[in-house]
């Protein structure tokens, strides 16, 4: 007697049978080039039937295995917060999944559940992807491909059944070899077989549209762990297809929110391929590095979500939109294939889930199970807002994981909006500070990365690289450094006077088996020689770290960037800082009034609205101000007399009577009526 998951099984299986052939295809990229006579029709059912027999013939065996492991782990804390994510509702309403007792119930649900939900667009079925696999050990990621959960006793028997469904697969596409779904199908078993030479063979031959094939190819490779070869076969994939086809298989908007969504749709295609473009650009891991893993994997998800979609279900979970299969579509597209199912049987299943989506009027669609990751994964896309404007960027435009300060581990209350799995651990530096300075006709950037964080070990050794990008297609080496991980790293070089992305990258060296980065974009100032005689104009102020008491600031020199403070957090040892800025068209016998103020972020703004009016009464708590006229011999000055003279200037500050809380420091220069230079930086004074 057939009940419960196989029950529904079948009747997806039926359901796709009796469907007209385009409905079938219909969520799927994948191109369908049968004919449309009866025999082909008849034949292609038949096809459509031995699949679903497999697919029913593994869910089996694999619920067999789910069943010996509740029977032996039983139920504790962590199956109740896997009941949570499996029974994930777009109501919250979880009742029949939870223990009974608020207290339990509270302790037990994921704080994160709400952020993970991936909602389905036409039924009440949602999927919550979580980071759950690492709070047991009875969980494991899926090893040795889709076979590895399952024992040999059983792998034999499922291998067999596999190999024969690929022989009359490979059958009838020798009968019909322009035909991309069975080229597409071929493929996909012979992966699961772990037959990749074959599987290579079969995309190579494929017969079907040009771009559909070079994409299987694209994709074995890939499997195959060659990702270069594989990114060269997707850029052929993409000029193969038609306009319409690359609008549609290359849309990112997945990645955006539902108000940024909507301004995305609204985009030509054109337009759109623009974003897209800057999108993977700025989502490729690391610059220096041959090739964008990144991007690569997201055609690997794209190619596996067409594949699987165009029929209505796989061995664990339909993929028809009537099932709510579109949320698989875009777990997979953000996430990739979970490396951990949990399945907690029948009777919960026919008792809870589906009676829940039957009450809201959706057919249920059994098993449900969660879907769980490792926490080894970085979210390496950037903010909408930095691939609209990446030379606007800021280092928090990208924030690859979060971290438990104290030991390190991806922190499991984190979830983001994508990740991915890097061949090498990749982590970002917690803090960066920028400078930019005029020089003739280019600009020096300045950036500190605070490096001290449990996420990079004591003593790991780095090959640092400074690079510049101003696009997809360009990059250059700006400057080398070889590090030991400690408080900073700071790196300066002269650049174009264009926007880019600075990307300072760092590959471990001597043992150490990790990566880091940071990334900002960076809009060049003006460079001297279009300043205009009489001009006064101020350049970005650094903080320096001068707790050292070698550090000697009393004379001004750009080397002095050596020692710029990686974090603008400054705690208790740290409140006696440095400053170095530069002014330019101010020579040596000029007269300026300067002034410079530490205060809340509402006062300086007051201060940049009255401008040098600062005579007010100040709270002696809350704030500093500084102010002075030149030329002063006393002062740290130094002149670099030319066409536009160029003071660098320092200045020690102490801050250590301001309270904690975020302040910002303006600097204000300004000759004898006329107008004012002033820029600022924001910093904030820790307990």
């Amino acid at each position: 007697m057939v009940h419960g998951t196989l029950l529904y099984n079948l009747i997806v299986v039926l359901t796709t049978l009796l469907a007209p052939q385009s409905e079938q295809r219909r969520q799927s990229l994948a191109p369908a080039t049968l004919s449309t006579t009866a025999d082909s029709a008849a034949t292609h059912a038949a096809l459509v039937l031995s699949i679903s027999e497999f697919q029913v013939a593994w869910q089996q065996a694999w619920q067999q295995v789910e069943t010996t492991r509740m029977k032996r782990q039983g139920s504790g804390l962590s199956d109740y917060r896997r009941w949570s994510l499996v029974h994930c509702h777009p109501d919250d309403d979880l009742e029949g999944a939870l223990p009974k007792s608020k207290t339990v119930r509270d302790s037990v649900r994921p704080s994160s559940a709400s952020n993970t939900m991936i909602q389905s667009r036409t039924t009440w079925y949602a999927a919550c992807p979580s980071w759950l696999l690492v709070e047991t050990s009875d969980a494991q990621e899926l090893p040795g491909g889709r076979d590895g959960v399952l024992p040999e006793s059983i792998k034999r028997r499922i291998v067999d059944l596999r190999l024969r469904l690929i022989s009359k697969l490979t059958q009838a596409s020798a009968q019909n070899p322009k035909d991309g779904w069975l080229s597409g199908e071929i493929v996909r078993f012979q992966l699961d077989q772990g037959n990749l030479d074959v599987a290579l063979a079969t995309a190579k031959s494929c017969g079907a549209e040009p771009w559909w094939c070079e994409a299987l190819t694209g994709y074995v490779h890939s499997q195959r762990g060659e990702r270069t070869v594989a990114e060269s076969v997707f850029v052929q994939m993409d000029a193969k297809m038609s306009p319409s086809q690359r609008c549609q298989w290359n849309d990112v908007g997945v990645f955006a929110s539902d108000n940024e969504r909507k301004v995305y749709n609204a985009m030509t295609c054109s337009a759109q391929a623009t974003l897209n473009t800057q999108f993977w650009w700025l989502s490729d891991p690391m610059f220096r590095v041959t090739g964008n893993e990144r991007f690569v994997d997201q055609q690997v998800r794209r190619i596996e979500v067409a594949i699987r979609s165009s029929l209505a279900q796989d061995e664990w979970h339909p993929w028809d939109s009537k099932y709510g299969g579109d949320a698989l579509q875009t777990l997979t597209l953000r996430y990739g294939t979970p490396s951990h199912y949990t399945w907690f049987g029948d009777t919960l299943d026919m008792g809870h889930s589906t009676g829940y989506l039957e009450l809201r009027g959706t057919a249920g669609s059994p098993p449900y199970t969660t879907f769980e990751y490792p926490a080894d994964r970085v979210h390496t896309v950037p903010a909408w807002a930095a691939a609209l404007a990446p030379f606007a960027a800021t280092e928090t435009s990208w924030n690859l994981a979060t971290h438990d300060s104290a030991t390190g581990a991806i922190a499991t209350d984190w979830w983001p909006v994508e990740h991915f799995k890097p061949l090498r651990r990749l982590v970002q530096f917690p803090e960066t500070q920028v400078a930019l300075f005029r020089r003739q006709s280019q600009s020096l950037v300045a950036a500190a990365s605070y490096t001290r964080t449990a996420a990079i070990p004591t003593n790991a050794i780095f090959d640092v690289l400074m690079l510049r990008s101003s696009g997809p297609t360009q990059l250059d080496s700006l400057a080398q450094i070889a590090i030991k991980s400690g408080p900073t790293l700071a790196m300066r070089a002269i650049v174009p006077n264009s926007p880019a992305i600075i990307s300072i990258e760092g590959l471990g060296a001597n043992g150490t088996m990790l990566d880091v980065r940071t990334r900002f974009g960076i809009i060049p100032p003006p460079p001297l020689d279009s300043v205009r005689a009489g001009d006064l104009e101020l350049s970005d102020i650094a903080i320096l770290d001068i707790s050292n008491d070698s550090v000697n600031i009393t004379k001004p020199d750009e080397a002095l960037l050596d020692h710029m403070a990686g974090t603008l957090h400054l705690d208790a040892a740290h409140r006696r800082i440095g400053l170095y800025w530069e002014s330019y068209g101010v020579s040596a016998t000029d007269n300026v009034s300067i002034t410079i103020r530490v205060g809340t972020l509402i006062e300086v703004s007051t201060l940049q609205r009255v401008g040098m009016a600062l005579r007010i009464s100040d709270d002696p708590n809350r704030s500093i101000t500084q102010q002075w006229s030149e030329p002063d011999a006393n002062r740290g000055t130094r002149t670099l007399e030319g066409p536009i003279p160029v003071q660098q200037r320092t200045l020690t500050m102490n801050l250590s009577q301001l309270p904690p809380g975020e302040y910002a420091l303006e600097i204000a220069m300004q000759r004898p009526a006329g107008k004012v230079a002033t820029k600022t930086r924001r910093f904030t004074i820790d307990q």
